[in-house]
């Protein structure tokens, strides 16, 4: 098993749009966050990233967000997604219902276990950058303080993240600084206990979910089918591509085809 974690991992951290991440996997993270959720009560699961030029939310993040908070109710925990009011409609789109953000939220929601996906976390200076380094602040809700109010209640967390300006990098922020194009700007100085490096954000969602079918024995990754139609839905919301900027089927630069070729891969891990 440990030898298929490993696939799993290796997978995911495949660097298609050549952001130079390579340096940023934690190896043996992927692991360590599946058994940490496995036996997870309620669980926050926080995502969105808004795009300030098409004034739209990226199809980067939900999906993959949906695919863990599937994947844990089957194992039967309870599930709590968290965004701003600019991405809800992604997530409302794909059937969820979400949690605004709101100070005092984390102690309202009494979660166990918190976790991030391609949601921006704040950089040295206060501020949230996209890659390129436009300042995302004004769209961008401070939802990453929960992750620094989390150590202080005794909940762990878990992130995903593609490039070094999202929630988690915290934990590799000398790295970003030093490999990722625009690092010194753009890196985030949030931390998480685990922190998921992947090419794609939502390639390490289902990568995750892959890492948790593992201990569970079962396939909890979506079918072609729902991963395709989550994609659709976001982009009927208005969801647009992080690397083009327009509203269509892709994610991250990559065709739909991409994403379900993923999938197909991370399932024959399972056996």
């Amino acid at each position: 098993m440990t030898n298929r974690f490993a696939e799993i991992e290796r997978i995911i951290a495949e660097d298609p749009r050549e952001r130079g991440i390579a340096q940023l996997v934690q190896w043996g993270a992927l692991e360590a966050a599946a058994r940490l959720l496995l036996g997870a009560r309620r669980v926050g699961i926080v995502s969105g990233f808004f795009l300030p030029v098409p004034q739209r939310g990226e199809t980067d993040g939900p999906p993959g967000a949906k695919a863990i908070g599937e994947a844990l109710q089957a194992l039967g925990a309870e599930i709590v997604f968290i965004t701003d009011a600019p991405n809800a409609p992604l997530f409302e789109a794909m059937g969820l219902q979400v949690k605004p953000y709101a100070e005092g939220l984390l102690d309202a929601l009494a979660l166990t276990h918190l976790l991030s996906t391609e949601r921006p976390g704040r950089a040295a200076d206060g501020r949230y950058y996209s890659m390129s380094g436009r300042d995302v602040t004004p769209y961008t809700a401070p939802i990453d303080e929960l992750f620094l109010q989390a150590p202080t209640r005794g909940i762990p967390t878990v992130a995903i993240g593609d490039g070094g300006n999202e929630i988690g990098m915290g934990k590799v922020h000398a790295l970003v600084e030093r490999d990722v194009p625009n690092g010194a700007q753009i890196a985030s100085v949030i931390l998480a206990d685990h922190l998921i490096v992947a090419g794609v954000s939502n390639f390490g969602a289902y990568g995750l979910v892959a890492a948790l079918s593992l201990l569970a024995g079962r396939d909890l990754l979506p079918s072609d089918e729902h991963a395709a139609a989550d994609i659709h839905a976001c982009v009927a919301a208005g969801g647009c591509c992080g690397h083009t900027f327009r509203n269509e089927p892709l994610v991250d630069g990559l065709p739909l085809e991409a994403t379900l070729a993923m999938l197909s891969r991370l399932r024959a891990t399972l056996g």
